[in-house]
């Protein structure tokens, strides 16, 4: 199996149900665009975001709105033989949401939501690697002479330790 061989057509896309608009046209309002957008990009004509996504089921470049872009977001994690972690990752947003919506009494900001699974991200890897700083002294020795003076050309020359 090579890398590639997992964007194949895989019998579980099968099943799935096709999501999209194949078509130059607005999957809100159905209003044909001039030209199929390559990007996400604004209907002229409803207003409403339209966003562009690779179907896994034939590989083809469709239109979607933001719910079947999450939607399409999930079949690929089932073909990919991911969907455990992306079932838990949705579940960590949703609770960052209600936790932050109780905290600020409103709805939280998307970005309200990423910088506070960042900031606990942070705290976990930082209490996993014992205070974020890292125990391995292989940097240090690099510098090292073997008498276990520290060379001129080190970093941390000026802290006379090594």
């Amino acid at each position: 199996m090579g890398l590639l061989d997992i964007f194949k057509k895989s019998p579980a896309s099968c099943d799935l149900p096709i999501i999209g608009v194949a078509e130059s046209a607005c999957p809100h309002c159905n209003t044909l665009l001039q030209r199929k957008p390559a990007k996400k990009t604004k209907c002229p004509q409803c207003g409403k975001f339209i966003y562009v996504r690779t179907r896994p089921q034939d590989q083809l470049k469709v239109l979607v709105t933001e719910q079947q872009a999450d939607l399409l977001e999930e079949q690929w994690s089932i073909i990919k033989g991911t969907h455990e972690a992306y079932l838990a990752e949705k579940q960590k947003i949703q609770a960052e949401r209600a936790r932050l919506a109780k905290l600020f009494r409103a709805e939280p900001s998307e970005n309200d939501i990423k910088w506070g699974l960042l900031g606990k991200d942070a705290m976990e890897h930082a209490v996993k690697k014992g205070g974020g700083v890292s125990s391995d002294s292989s940097d240090n020795e690099l510098f090292c002479e073997g008498d276990g003076s520290i060379s001129d050309s080190s970093p941390f020359h000026f802290l006379e330790q090594c």
